[in-house]
């Protein structure tokens, strides 16, 4: 699928090595492809990252390309230019660099303006610096890849070094993070977090004790057969991807009664999946694997013939009330959650298919129970508050001259706040929800159902199975319907932007018969001819109904690949961000607008909500 010599003595030496934070050893320089570590470092096992990546300081890096690499970045962002780095007082006259992000974050690199939302300077993009690119066995302090990540989404600054500090402590593998003030061609882009590259020799002999495993990077992309492919590859010389092909096959192979441990424990070391997957949902990490198969990374250890999941772009993490659901993250749904699990295309987009299995096996649920706990008393072992209140106190200075040029400086106050009251009441919140796990009777709001098992809404008594159904857009009786009862209406009536009227209705239905239905109304499936209101339109969506996912009226039914509306007007702004392979185009032919995907196309036989228009 289409969001880094000794000319006095050797103190002096030691001096610079230090402050400098490069690999150097005597009469070696910063570009000098023998450059080692130091034999202080060596004798003491000190590692030189903890210090780089650590809250000691916010690092100077400056970025200088000329005019053609900038060019190039405007034109292809993601292929790697020749540029000169200076990290502190640290200069590398030859390194690659390339823009960095997906959805959401990426961020061009001639912006010229701030973005409507947040505090961001102009152009302030994400950056993947490569120093071993042109100079062989050129490295900073063991790395020959560096994560600039411009924080884009994360408006406390915070988010990341705190997860990664909590996944570490659990001993899944975690890069280490820092904070560095960036500037590009003299302009200053400010606050950036400075993210150790899993795909370093360093980090992978570190964590497995060989480089040469297979790493991939999942970006919507889950074990399965039909979207294994997807991953991108960061290690490994066996291209093929074969080795995910045979896990998904081995999961798609399990059924109901099968002995769910010893069945993932055949690939994956489910220890650390378990801490892996506690972590990331104690963290509301919503964007990763666990609740939407996204920003993750898994790796193939070649020696042992195992598995193991990694973090990664967490930047969206400590905010679990706007989209993790009543459930806190426990579980996907309430319920039943997650009845049964899901596969292929499907599954690609409701939480990632182990920890769906998971969940469905007692065993394996019992277990996550328990990493659970366990992940509670990490965060209040390493005190994760009190780090949190240290990193603030670092790089708020950074932040707030940001916001008070590009924004607003209390909403730092306020993300940095929340960051803070997350972490004090995480035990109470997940506390509420943790007994569904090992088969408990969970009634929160005293309505005398059962929220693991029955109750789709736990937080209030009126919602139900068998409550009286209510015209407030809401599923009252739990039946999976929302406003079922025929005198409720069936579309929410809004004003777009553009100033056309449009009707977004919540009772699902095929393609065909969603048109139909908007047909008998006067109307005709929604057109949408700008980003401002295709926006508006699936968060009233989501604001009213909860549903992120609507079908529109594009399609390509008469003609494969030629995507025209039902109402004949113009092609005149696509929003596609996730691009199918071209051998499922058959059956993928009506358009569906997903509020964080974009537009995706289904097979028309699928039931959803949809957007009407008036014509």
């Amino acid at each position: 699928m289409t969001i880094r010599g000794i000319p006095f003595t050797a103190i002096v030496l030691a001096v610079i090595c230090a402050h400098a934070l490069v690999a150097c050893d005597n009469g070696s320089s910063a570009n000098d492809p023998d450059a080692s570590t130091t034999d202080s470092d060596t004798d003491t096992g000190d590692d030189p990252l903890d210090g780089f990546f650590s809250l000691d300081a916010v690092h100077d890096i400056e970025i200088q390309v000329d005019q053609g690499a900038y060019d190039s970045l405007v034109d292809n962002p993601k292929t790697y230019v020749n540029a000169s780095v200076r990290i502190d007082d640290v200069e590398f006259e030859d390194v690659g660099l390339r823009l960095k992000g997906g959805f959401g974050s990426f961020t061009p690199i001639d912006e010229t303006e701030s973005p409507p939302w947040g505090n961001s300077a102009p152009g302030k993009s994400g950056f993947i610096i490569d120093f071993n690119r042109y100079v062989d066995g050129q490295n900073f302090l063991t790395l020959k890849k560096l994560t600039l990540n411009n924080i884009k989404q994360d408006p406390s600054g915070i988010q990341q070094y705190l997860g990664y500090e909590l996944f570490r402590a659990g001993n899944v593998p975690a890069s280490r993070s820092g904070f560095g003030r960036i500037t590009f061609n003299g302009i200053d882009k400010y606050l950036y977090a400075l993210i150790e590259t899993p795909d370093n020799d360093e980090f992978l002999e570190k964590w497995y004790g060989a480089d040469d495993g297979n790493l991939y990077e999942g970006e919507g992309s889950d074990l399965t057969g039909d979207s294994f492919d997807y991953f991108d590859q960061d290690n490994g010389d066996d291209i093929s991807k074969n080795d995910l092909l045979e896990v998904a096959a081995a999961l798609d192979a399990i059924e109901p009664g099968d002995d769910i441990m010893a069945a993932l424990g055949q690939y994956l070391d489910v220890e650390e999946y378990l801490t892996f997957a506690a972590t990331e949902m104690y963290l509301a990490h919503w964007d990763g694997y666990g609740w939407s198969t996204n920003n993750f990374m898994i790796h193939h250890a070649l020696a042992d013939d195992t598995w193991t999941f990694l973090p990664w772009g967490i930047d969206q993490l400590f905010d679990s009330e706007e989209l993790l659901g009543s459930y806190e993250g426990v579980m996907k749904s309430p319920g039943p959650s997650w009845e049964s699990p899901k596969f292929g295309l499907d599954a690609m987009f409701s939480g990632g298919r182990v920890h769906a299995l998971c969940i469905y096996f007692e065993d394996c649920s019992e277990l996550l129970h328990q990493a659970f706990l366990d992940v509670i008393d990490r965060a209040e072992e390493i005190d994760l508050w009190s780090t949190a209140l240290d990193a603030r106190t670092l790089v708020e200075p950074v932040m707030n001259e940001e916001a008070q040029e590009f924004g607003d400086p209390a909403t730092v106050d306020y993300y940095m706040d929340q960051v803070l009251d997350f972490i004090e009441g995480r035990e109470e919140a997940l506390s509420q929800w943790l007994p569904c796990l090992v088969g408990e009777f969970v009634d929160n709001d005293l309505d005398t159902f059962n929220a693991c098992t029955e109750d789709c809404n736990d937080l209030e008594p009126s919602v139900h199975p068998g409550a009286t159904e209510v015209c407030n857009y809401r599923d009252d009786d739990c039946n999976e319907v929302i406003d079922d009862d025929p005198g409720c209406p069936d579309c929410i009536d809004v004003t777009g932007n553009d100033a056309e009227s449009y009707f977004l209705c919540f009772h699902e239905a095929s393609w065909s018969d969603a048109r139909q239905s908007c047909i008998d109304k006067g109307l005709e499936l929604a057109s949408i001819h700008d980003e401002a209101t295709g926006t508006q339109l699936v968060y009233e969506f989501i604001g009213n109904t909860g549903i992120y996912e609507s079908w529109i009226g594009l399609n390509d039914i008469t003609q494969e690949g030629a995507f025209t509306w039902t109402d004949g007007s113009p092609l005149d702004w696509e929003n596609w961000i996730i691009v199918f392979p071209p051998e499922w185009a058959d059956y993928l032919d009506c358009v569906s607008y997903h509020a964080v995907l974009g537009w995706l196309t289904y097979p028309c036989d699928d039931e959803r909500a949809f957007m009407c228009k008036a014509p």
